[in-house]
């Protein structure tokens, strides 16, 4: 999850090729010229006489998806200024936008300028807040603070908790009172308390994630006793469907967002009169919930609850101020990085076999050409298909922005020293039919028990319990990024040949060891 000296070092061959402006900035000191983050809760909340209504949205797993994709179903973030701006038409004093986390991590335009490009446009929109996903974790603290002092916004984790003070953790706030009309709305985000797997331990040793249930009751109860809220929104980085499974107990909440688990979600709880929703990742659909309010009792009901399923359907015009910030960010930041043509591929590479495929083979081949580890006898190679491959690569040319959507977490090839019995064990055996992909060059009879052996994963998947985490074996840090080692054999074999990279060739294959 880090970049260190020697993957830069990988990289800027690449960056060099490129020629004009490819990656003139540095992103550490870089500020574009900002616009004016306005109030765009303005004017009269949305009245029938009888009720006052809310109109409720939320992006959950934006995933960094700055650029327009019709084809694709994804808005892009000029696209989704304008969408937002025409929704609060219909109520412009009565509109709320919230997020669900994983919004920075996921393509070329939002990791180079680290998340800071969409965190301010984020600011031009309007948002209200930002609850934490796990992916926001990727790039440590650092980036985290960096992009909270960018934001208009609050970055919500009511259920994130510092393990030496035992109080949440002093980056995020449990929740957010905003005024709409004569109503005061509380917010309350949380992280899924059981989404540590999908996290690299390192970046999360320090907190813990508490029961989202038990902080909810408690913030909710505050909410409604000590800031005298009318209306209580709950954001979880956490699948609606387990949130509607969890929520047995009425808390008094008006309205459930869910996220992480990049599906739709539109279920209506009777028995609470409350609706769980949630989006499909790149803003590929936009849940909306529209509460009313009795204006006499303040009676608070589900008028609507439903999912707007192709945000594309209607060709918004591009919101300028968000325009300007992403050609400054390409001309000073990305530049022509992501256009670089790396080589092509004769059919499309599939996140399920092709594509997953190449990444074994490729940090294989990367540690092979490094001076450092070439001396290493490599017998096997890992990587998870879903969640650590994104996208597939459609057939023809191959940039490196579309690399870096399919590869977009900074994952490090680590190579792990391992005992025969712990290889067969822990990761063959773990590997039939499993979510991940194998290089191997070894037989059944070649594995002796007691004999040590070099195999190389990521290190999410090294330290992660879900996949080899307890190997007890010694772990030899590369510093090599597994994207860039993907984008190195790209150009090194210049055409991609999919059959050599299916999994009924016998070098993918571990079907034939059998334990």
């Amino acid at each position: 999850m880090k970049i260190n000296k020697l993957s830069l070092f990988l990289l800027l061959p690449l960056l060099v090729s490129c020629g004009g402006a490819a990656a003139t900035g540095d992103i550490e000191t870089y500020t574009p010229n900002l616009p004016e983050f306005k109030n765009k809760n303005v004017g009269a909340i949305k009245t029938d006489g009888t009720y006052d209504y809310l109109d409720i949205y939320e992006l959950s797993d934006f995933h960094g998806a700055v650029q327009y994709n019709a084809q694709e179903k994804q808005i892009g973030l000029a696209r989704l200024g304008s969408y937002f701006d025409k929704k609060r038409e219909a109520n412009p004093g009565g509109t709320v936008i919230l997020s669900g986390g994983d919004m920075w991590q996921g393509s070329a335009d939002s990791n180079l300028t680290r998340g800071n490009l969409v965190t301010y446009s984020m600011d031009v929109i309007g948002f209200d807040s930002m609850t934490m996903g796990n992916h926001e974790f990727d790039w440590t603290k650092k980036w985290i603070e960096n992009n909270k002092n960018k934001a208009t916004f609050p970055i919500l984790g009511a259920n994130i908790y510092d393990r030496s003070t035992r109080q949440i953790a002093n980056l995020y706030s449990p929740s957010r009172v905003i005024t709409r009309g004569d109503y005061k709305v509380g917010i309350i985000g949380t992280i899924g308390d059981n989404i540590r797997r999908s996290i690299i331990p390192s970046a999360i040793s320090d907190v813990d994630f508490k029961n989202e249930i038990e902080i909810v009751t408690a913030e909710a109860s505050r909410l409604k006793t000590e800031e005298k809220c009318d209306v209580i929104l709950w954001s979880s980085h956490r699948d609606a469907v387990e949130l509607n499974t969890l929520y047995t107990t009425d808390l008094g909440i008006n309205g459930v967002f869910g996220g992480h688990s990049h599906t739709n979600g539109n279920l209506y709880n009777e028995a609470f009169d409350l609706a769980f929703l949630q989006s499909e990742p790149y803003a590929q659909t936009i849940p909306h919930l529209q509460l009313k309010i009795n204006k006499s009792t303040k009676e608070v009901s589900t008028s609507v609850h439903e999912i707007d399923t192709n945000p594309t359907a209607v060709n918004y015009a591009e919101d300028k101020d968000i325009k300007s910030l992403i050609d400054q960010y390409s001309e000073n930041i990305i530049g022509t990085v992501k256009a670089k043509v790396l080589g092509s591929t004769d059919g499309t590479l599939k996140i399920q076999d092709t594509l997953a495929n190449l990444a074994v083979y490729s940090m294989k081949e990367e540690v092979k050409r490094s001076v450092d580890f070439k001396d290493y006898n490599i017998v096997a190679s890992f990587h998870n298909r879903n969640g650590g491959v994104r996208k597939d690569i459609a057939q023809g040319d191959i940039t490196y922005g579309q690399v870096y959507e399919s590869f977009p977490f900074d994952n490090e090839v680590v190579i792990i020293k391992i005992t025969g019995d712990v290889l067969k064990t822990k990761f063959l055996k773990n590997g039939m039919g499993g979510n991940y992909s194998t290089w191997h060059n070894l037989s059944n009879k070649a594995i002796d028990n007691s004999t040590e052996y070099y195999v190389i994963t990521s290190d999410f998947m090294e330290s992660n319990e879900a996949y080899f985490g307890g190997h007890g074996g010694e772990v030899i840090p590369t510093g090599i990024v597994i994207r860039e080692s993907v984008s190195n054999q790209i150009s090194i074999l210049k055409k991609i040949e999919t059959k050599n990279f299916k999994n009924s060739v016998s070098e993918f294959n571990i079907s034939t060891i059998q334990y």
